[in-house]
């Protein structure tokens, strides 16, 4: 009976306990506006258009993955990121950069190589050059993981976190890239991706550009 009377006990402290963590938690939508439990679960139902952010453990941010805009100091930038990394770069041409935020869950597990993700990025790669003479860099922010499945010595390190400021705030997971015109135009994308998102990308930036 005192067993009974004590298991019941701790159910209901537990239930007790993760109803009071529910309550506590906050949802935010991608301009920070706070929003209803209800309301982020609707939007989360397009995964295609949202990442989530756990801020802390009390707060959840729903991220639009694609993001376009324009920065007005864009040559300070490309110059800056040109004169610190040891990839080539012409700051008059579309600038593609892969961007590797440091290792977490997503681009740390799975059944890709070296040879498959080589395989991967040259296969993008071709298809991007036939739409855009641009350059392509790749950058990190920590390389911890970084060489498992990618050359260590094909990446650069994000200097002065001038990339993340401008345009990565959170850690996405898996990574993410962003391809920036020499006008400060630019089209970015969170978390995981394909080859599709890149290519999206690029032609939405040609358009803006073409607008400009």
């Amino acid at each position: 009976m005192k067993l009974l009377l004590k298991s019941s006990i701790c159910i209901v402290f537990l239930m007790l306990s993760l109803q009071s963590e529910a309550q506590k938690m906050s949802y935010f939508d991608s301009d920070n506006n706070k929003i209803s439990k209800e309301k982020y679960f609707r939007k989360l139902n397009n995964y295609e258009s949202y990442l989530v952010i756990l801020k802390n453990d009390s707060t959840k941010i729903l991220v639009l993955r694609e993001n376009q805009g324009k920065l007005k100091k864009i040559k300070q930038l490309l110059l800056t990121v040109k004169a610190n990394i040891y990839q080539p770069l012409d700051v008059s041409k579309n600038t593609l950069i892969y961007y590797y935020p440091g290792k977490d869950l997503c681009n740390s597990t799975g059944s890709a190589t070296k040879k498959s993700y080589k395989k991967w990025y040259s296969k993008l790669e071709k298809k991007i050059k036939r739409k855009d003479s641009l350059n392509i860099i790749k950058i990190y922010k920590d390389n911890y993981g970084l060489n498992a499945k990618n050359n260590v010595n094909e990446w650069d390190l994000d200097p002065f976190q001038i990339i993340e400021k401008s345009f990565f705030k959170y850690h996405y997971s898996c990574g993410s890239f962003v391809i920036v015109g020499p006008n400060g135009n630019y089209v970015s994308y969170f978390g995981e991706y394909g080859h599709n998102q890149v290519i999206e990308a690029l032609k939405k930036l040609k358009q803006a550009q073409r607008n400009y």
